[in-house]
Order: C-alpha cells, then structure tokens, then sequence
C-alpha cells in the first residue's frame, strides 16, 4: 500500500494572484515488496455551492469536465466549478522500493480572475487544492486541502511599481534589499491610508489588514514551529 501525504508550506490565507505551494509525498507503507504509482495529477480549483431552491445556477461557469480522464478534481463535490487552474501532471510510473518515499513540489499562481472565498446562508465559494493519485491496479484517490483567498479590489491590489533604489550601487547588497512582502504591503496601506477614505477603499483596507494579520499568525508559528496543514490518504 502506497500513502500519499498533502501538507501546504506556508499558510491557509492568500491574495488572488499569490502562489500557493505544497508539499506531496508518496511513501510505500509496505516492508516487504515495492508498489508503483501509476500517475499523479494536482489542480487548484473554486467551487461554488447554493440552495437551488432560493438562487438561480450561474451562468459563468466552467463546464463539467470530459470523462476520457481519470483525474476529476471536482467530483463529489456541491455546486459548480467557477475558476479552476490547469491540471499539472506530477508523475508518471514511480516506483517505491519497500519502506521507501519521495517528495514532490507543486507550486500553482491563485487565479486573479475568480471571486473571493465566501461563506453565506445561501451562496458559498471555497477554493481548493486537490491532487489525485492511481496505484497500478488500484483505484483512483483524490485528496483536497481548503485554502482561503481574499481579493482586494482597485488601488489596493498589489501592484507592481518601480522604485528609485535608496541604494546607487546595483552590486552592493544591503539588509534593505530583502523587504518582504508583508513589510510592502504595510508600506501600501500606510501610503493609502492618508489618501482621502472612501467606502471601496475602507473595503479594502478591511481586507488587507485581515491578509497582514493572517500573515503575521502563520510567520509566528513559523518561528515557533513547522506550520502546516496536512492531509493522509491510502491510494
């Protein structure tokens, strides 16, 4: 029997256009004979789940994909899928000796086109990274993680303007060189905040600072510990 494990690296909480990546590990469980992965496949895919009853289905939605793949990220679950990434080919015919594991890194940029993470009484949309995994001569296993994605609109969005470097030397390196993103981002926020306030941008200030905060929490953890979210399944 092979285990295939989905840990996310970094944090659960991203702004539209950020990469996600994750870790997937495939370890034969078996001390005796090898096992064979036949393929794996990961997608990053946002669905959309309402009461029928009460909304009426979307019109902008992806259609239901062809049944000639095995890989289908989005069956079994509610609703309809809105936006959804290419589907990335991992591995094909990997072979584990006994007791034996390898490791992939899949890395994936947030679709900027979709809708944010919503959770309501009548209409929910939740993102999802999802990878599926066959054993030669077994079934295939799907394993999904939910993530969170926020989406900051307008001004706010992070853009990507060039700045006079404070320093004139390109070959010297300093400590200031190596601002994260969160530093920029605080950086935007205090540049936007003595602009004249309005409801959109109050909005998305509200949003910002939520997207700090998570990102202040799982830096802290970090620190303290290996953050992760992490999921185990038998294929």
């Amino acid at each position: 029997m092979v285990e295939l494990a989905l840990e996310l690296l970094e944090r659960a909480t991203y702004l539209a256009g950020e990469k996600l990546s994750c870790r997937i590990t495939f370890r034969n469980t078996s001390e005796s004979k090898p096992e064979t992965v036949a393929w794996a496949s990961a997608q990053l895919h946002c669905q959309c789940s309402y009461k029928e009853e009460l909304v009426k289905t979307p019109l902008d939605v992806l259609p239901s994909p062809a049944t000639d793949t095995a890989f289908v990220p989005n069956k079994g679950e509610k609703g309809k899928t809105v936006v959804s990434t290419e589907a990335v080919v991992l591995l094909c015919d990997l072979e584990l000796g006994p007791g034996e594991s390898k490791s992939y890194t899949y890395t994936e940029s947030i679709p900027e086109d979709g809708p944010p993470s919503w959770s309501g009484r009548l209409v929910r949309y939740s993102y999802k990274l999802c990878v599926g995994a066959q054993r030669l001569s077994g079934t295939v296993q799907m394993l999904r993680i939910p993530f969170t994605v926020l989406k900051i609109p307008g001004s706010l969005q992070r853009s990507e303007t060039v700045q006079s470097p404070s320093n004139p030397n390109p070959f010297h390196v300093t400590d200031n060189d190596s601002t994260n993103d969160t530093e920029e981002a605080l950086q935007q926020l205090a540049a936007d905040m003595s602009k004249k306030a309005s409801c959109r941008c109050i909005l998305s200030h509200c949003i910002l600072c939520v997207w700090l905060c998570a990102n202040f929490h799982s830096n802290l953890h970090t620190k303290k510990s290996s953050w992760h979210r992490r999921e185990i399944v038998a294929i």
